[in-house]
């Protein structure tokens, strides 16, 4: 006999399960000799339980809610709970022997949560059939005891994968690839997936810079592909000669474009661009993939039509001024990729070769040259080329039947 109460803790041990009781696992810890407790003794040795250095309770209810996927047919390896009907776990019905206790009984198959006051929060291992029921009692019951731990967290666990050093609600210290944020570690986009990665996961680019845009391989350490215009003083120009990228068209209406090598009568009425090899074999490719050789070059007529018919970032695009062109070649020379990717008819000037060929021929143009070295201006009168190193205003009259690189500009 123990009585129990907040200051009498008790637990009985023995065969708690009277001669209702097997071992039906195979584990050697049968259903018949197990302790039980009631609520205040289970709450009591829990946190008094010393093993690990970890810091023991009883479990909550949501805590405790899969246990059973964990006992059922788990054998020694599982957590060894007992059933009132022996489905797959060792048998340990109810049995009335625990004397002192409200109708003395004792129900080693009922486990204690962490609160006898709240019925709602009791969970009964009863299985007669295998499951996991809630049972609703007080504390003056003699039921098992099961105590745990919380597993102590590393930084990565508290936070996530990217911090090293933490204390408390804040990470201290992030690995490579992250940046410490308000007390966490966040992506380094930039580090992660280049310079121009404006926004990610921990997977792949979200978002680029302006201008910039994903390529077709977000999780890339290059995940953003060079912008398809520069911004030079108050003015955007495209990087890149219009028909030699998909977003920088020269299928508007009333344009003819052409292979290199083929005629396009060009004329008063008449809007032609080649696109194709045209500098011929006078060319080469030493700054980023952009090659001299394979530039699209259009009459004026073209040009003019192409550039106000462009949609790119909301603005609106025209062919530049003499003036508003003056600078551009020092925006080229010696910049790589993140440069205006301008030609030159030179070679070994730090800008991809573009010279004029006289077998490669845009038919129908001026004498039937393509010269994407030079670019058109505002006016069929205005044209700049790079030559030797050298971005210069035409000092020649050209037609507007000629065949040159096309780029337009913005207004900021």
């Amino acid at each position: 006999n123990c009585s129990p109460s907040a200051s009498n803790l008790c637990c009985w041990k023995g065969n708690t399960s009277g001669t209702s009781c097997d071992n039906a696992n195979g584990g050697g810890y049968s259903g018949c000799n197990r302790t039980v407790c009631d609520w205040n003794a289970a709450d009591y040795i829990c946190k008094n339980f010393k093993a690990g250095g970890y810091t023991w309770r009883l479990a909550t209810k949501d805590e405790m809610s899969n246990w059973a996927n964990n006992s059922i047919g788990k054998g020694v390896n599982g957590l060894q709970l007992c059933d009132g009907t022996g489905y797959s776990s060792a048998r340990c019905y109810s049995t009335f022997t625990c004397r002192g206790i409200s109708g003395n009984g004792c129900f080693p198959y009922i486990v204690w949560s962490g609160s006898a006051y709240n019925a709602s929060s009791f969970y009964n291992y009863n299985l007669f059939n295998g499951s996991w029921v809630q049972y609703n009692e007080t504390y003056k019951n003699a039921y098992s005891t099961r105590c745990v731990a919380q597993m102590p967290q590393s930084c990565a666990d508290k936070f996530n994968e990217g911090c090293t050093i933490c204390e408390g609600s804040q990470c201290l210290e992030c690995s490579s690839g992250y940046i410490l944020k308000d007390g966490k570690c966040v992506v380094d986009c930039a580090t992660k997936f280049g310079s121009n990665c404006s926004s990610c996961t921990a997977s792949k680019c979200t978002a680029c810079a302006d201008g910039y845009k994903l390529s077709s391989d977000p999780s890339s350490i290059n995940a953003c592909e060079p912008p398809l215009f520069m911004q030079i003083g108050n003015l955007l120009i495209t990087k890149y000669n219009m028909g030699d990228h998909t977003e920088l068209p020269v299928n508007v209406s009333n344009v003819i474009v052409v292979p290199v090598g083929t005629r396009c009568s060009s004329g008063s009425h008449t809007y032609c661009c080649w696109q194709g090899n045209t500098s011929g074999t006078f060319c080469d490719s030493i700054n980023g993939g952009y090659s001299g050789c394979n530039r699209t070059v259009c009459d004026w007529n073209a040009a003019d039509i192409i550039c106000k018919n462009l949609k790119l970032g909301n603005y609106t695009w025209r062919l530049a001024t003499k003036d508003e062109m003056s600078s551009w070649g020092a925006n080229s020379i010696d910049k790589g990729i993140n440069g205006l990717q301008l030609c030159d008819i030179g070679s070994g000037y730090s800008s991809a070769q573009c010279g004029v060929s006289l077998t490669t021929k845009c038919y129908g143009a001026f004498e039937s040259f393509c010269n994407p070295s030079r670019v058109w201006g505002s006016s069929s009168e205005i044209n700049y080329y790079l030559y030797n190193g050298s971005w210069s205003s035409s000092a020649l009259t050209y037609l507007y039947t000629s065949a040159f690189s096309v780029r337009c500009v913005a207004d900021l």
